[in-house]
């Protein structure tokens, strides 16, 4: 009968040594996903999402899923945080190499095995967030996920499982042909890694989001312009990316946003952006403010947004510290591919996105005085309004004869397509957007303060 387990020092023991072949391309694809890990964080912390290639096919959408809340556990980008467990499980891969001694075999294996099972886990509910909740994708993050679920099924398969005779010390050196773990050690690692996952899942699900931030990209001195997808004309030139109208009079029998009172003073003015890629004729266009105020600000937003939400209250009160200095151009921008071509989001979040912004555009096209008004309706609280809600208050803004003849004006796709392709033009990724001449402001500020500032700096506007 042999001995109780208790009395040998090391009775759990593989058979054999690692293979050395799939050591190496465990470890290849282990440092493999640490490089892409990186690349996401970085794109995730400073490049707005943005990430080269992804996007371009329907479904995928890097940007969103990489600024979502689920792109952060506890303030930190995820990509940084899965890099340092790439990172720590390639380092345990080099140790259970069979040139290393015992101990730093068995060591290496207690590291590597509660890695793998983070790894593994997380992959699990990463994808699952991004096919289940944002309904959107990632293509590098998957590949990450990939790689972290083939590495982790490499270490489980190349970990001392197998139970066997003890063996003297120095069977497990150099050249040896087996290496020892503790009884349960591997399941006990593999737990601990798990209880890794947990946390990772909880801290997700009890955070209230990343924190507000506000990119701030200044741009060099404009250029000729080169398109202008608010053209009066119907017709597009060739560097025009969609066939845009603001309006001729006469197109869809509605009142000109021209003709309003609104646009009394302001003339011609144009508003160049983006190194003149972009013109915009500032009378033609929604806004809010005097079309002759010294300072031009267009906002890019989405009614179903939060932070564009809260950026409405933010702009209310910098409007209101700088008064008829500024005007505010204010395009619906909805992140719905159902009618922004820009766009690959089908989230539940945005599900009402398009239909807000064709009842904004048709209240400005039916009644440009009654624009502000229902602008500032959709947005003064925290939840946008149903939409049935929504057509009630611009039925008795405008008339409901009015908002009929508005919604069925042709114009009112191509303007919210043109939106996309300025939202395109100015990198994609976060919204709220601020254009101006000579900078694009991404992303919620900490508070009204801060956009005040940030602005006033821009824009050279006196309290």
């Amino acid at each position: 009968m042999p001995p109780p387990p208790s009395q040998f020092e090391l009775p759990l023991l593989a058979e054999r040594p690692a293979s050395s072949r799939l050591l190496w391309i465990a470890r290849f694809l282990a440092l493999a996903a640490a490089g892409l890990s990186t690349y996401l964080g970085w794109a995730s912390a400073a490049q707005q999402g943005r990430v080269a290639g992804c996007g371009d096919q329907p479904g995928f959408d890097c940007a969103s899923v990489l600024t979502s809340r689920w792109s952060a556990w506890l303030g930190l980008p995820v990509g940084f945080l899965a890099s340092l467990v790439y990172l720590g499980l390639l380092a345990a891969l080099v140790c259970v190499g069979p040139e290393m001694g015992a101990r730093a075999q068995r060591n290496g294996w207690r590291i590597a095995l509660p890695l793998a099972a983070l790894a593994a886990g997380a992959a699990c509910w990463f994808s699952g967030l991004q096919l289940l909740v944002l309904h959107s994708l990632c293509s590098f993050c998957l590949a990450v996920h990939g790689l972290g679920i083939a590495v982790a099924l490499l270490v489980f398969w190349l970990a001392p499982w197998r139970r066997a005779l003890p063996l003297p010390a120095d069977k497990g050196r150099v050249g040896g042909a087996a290496v020892n773990l503790r009884p349960r050690a591997p399941w006990l690692s593999i737990a601990a890694g798990l209880c890794s996952v947990a946390a990772l899942i909880a801290g997700q699900l009890l955070a209230r989001g990343p924190e507000t931030h506000m990119d701030v990209v200044e741009l060099p001195a404009a250029k000729d312009a080169r398109t202008n997808p608010f053209d009066n004309d119907h017709s597009a030139s060739p560097a025009a990316p969609v066939p845009v109208a603001s309006g001729n009079p006469a197109a869809a029998g509605s009142n000109p946003p021209s003709a309003s009172p609104l646009s009394s003073s302001g003339g011609d003015r144009q508003l160049k952006l983006l190194n003149g890629q972009i013109t915009l004729h500032v009378v033609k266009l929604p806004r809010l403010g005097p079309a002759d105020a010294p300072a031009i600000v267009l906002e890019l937003f989405d009614y179903t947004c939060p932070h564009c939400r809260q950026m409405h209250h933010y702009l209310s009160e910098v409007r209101a510290r700088y008064g008829a200095q500024l005007v505010l151009i204010v395009l619906p921008m909805p992140m719905n591919k159902h009618c922004n071509p820009y766009v690959q989001l089908d989230d539940p979040q945005y599900k009402d996105a398009c239909d807000f912004a064709r009842l904004a555009w048709a209240v400005w096209y039916a009644k440009p005085a009654a624009f502000a008004a229902f602008h500032d309706w959709l947005l003064q609280s925290v939840d946008p309004p149903s939409v049935a809600a929504a057509r009630r208050k611009a039925e008795e803004l405008v008339g409901r004869d009015e908002l009929e003849t508005g919604l069925a004006d042709e114009r009112i796709d191509r303007q919210i397509a043109a939106a996309g392709r300025i939202y395109q033009l100015a990198g994609l990724g976060t919204i709220p957007k601020l254009l101006g001449e000579g900078f694009v402001n991404s992303g919620l500020p900490a508070n009204a303060d801060e956009l005040a500032k940030t602005l006033a700096k821009q824009l050279d506007l006196r309290p």
